[in-house]
């Protein structure tokens, strides 16, 4: 009868569910990933040294445990996981000093 009250709706800054869900996501990786903890990685500056940075980030755990022809295994996906929730946030606090200083 009242069941429709139990629904959980989206934040009311966002229109739909893959928002809401997209912004839970945010704040569990930023959670996770605090600008304290990245703060020797943020330290890195210029666009060619950042993308050095990650590409020897990639080198060192993308492109290793993976062969030619071969599914991932669970491990290496949940494991590049994590990575990629680290550079996500490494990114995200990037592009807010830049907006920061430039806008």
């Amino acid at each position: 009868f009242f069941f429709f009250l139990m629904i959980r709706r989206p934040p009311r800054s966002t229109l739909d569910r893959s928002s809401a869900a997209s912004d839970v996501y945010k704040r569990q990786v930023h959670g996770q990933y605090t600008r304290r903890k990245l703060a020797e990685d943020l330290e890195i500056e210029g666009f060619y040294e950042i993308g050095m940075q990650v590409h020897a980030i990639a080198r060192i755990s993308a492109y290793t445990d993976i062969y030619e022809y071969s599914y991932p295994s669970e491990y290496y996906r949940s494991s590049r996981f994590e990575v990629c929730k680290r550079l996500i946030a490494l990114a995200g606090y990037r592009l807010a000093d830049l907006l920061n200083k430039y806008l």
